[in-house]
């Protein structure tokens, strides 16, 4: 049983619950398709959602939530603190591009970091099963699902680690002054 002061109960069942939100936007996709392309397309969405599980889990967390741990002090994500930046440090620490630390989750099972693992995969699963979906019928499903894999362990991860992961968009509030920096409520940008 987890500690209540480290992860309420509440946080566990809303992530679990946003679970359900990849699937409900696959069905509505699908559900456009022509009939006799629907079990094909349902096909491409079950795989898209397997290859985000693995290619999020193996490279995208830690791009995504690699150097979480300078932005945040919690005992937990002492081992999420490796960020890469383009530049040099006399410009500063928080001009996070990349995370590097994490792949594979190594040293990052903790509760809080398998909690912002849950938490992040319904929104890489949307945005993997849209662009998987998008070019499956265009493109032969090989390159879909590479598409699919870059979107689930690069293009998304990266994004979020630069609006929420500690990455530059964020600092922009410390970096140069402007207000808070980036603020995304909810993954709505």
């Amino acid at each position: 049983m987890l500690d209540a002061d480290v992860i309420p109960m509440w946080r566990l069942l809303a992530a679990g619950l946003a679970m359900l939100v990849p699937w409900g936007l696959a069905l509505l996709l699908v559900a456009d398709h022509k009939p006799e392309r629907r079990i094909r397309a349902l096909s491409a969405v079950t795989a898209a959602f397997a290859l985000t599980l693995l290619a999020y889990y193996a490279v995208g967390f830690a791009l995504h939530f690699g150097g979480i741990g300078l932005r945040y002090e919690h005992p937990d994500l002492d081992a999420l603190v490796w960020e890469w930046s383009a530049l040099n440090e006399n410009w500063g620490a928080t001009w996070g591009m990349a995370g590097l630390a994490g792949f594979g989750l190594t040293g990052a099972r903790t509760p809080v970091a398998l909690l912002l693992l849950l938490s992040a995969l319904p929104a890489a699963i949307t945005a993997t099963i849209i662009t998987v979906l998008s070019v499956h019928d265009r493109a032969p499903l090989a390159l879909a699902f590479l598409i699919g894999g870059l979107t689930a362990g690069v293009g998304y991860p990266l994004l979020g680690n630069w609006t929420e992961g500690g990455g530059w968009l964020a600092n922009l509030g410390v970096n140069i002054g402007a207000g808070q920096g980036f603020l995304d409520f909810g993954h709505s940008a």
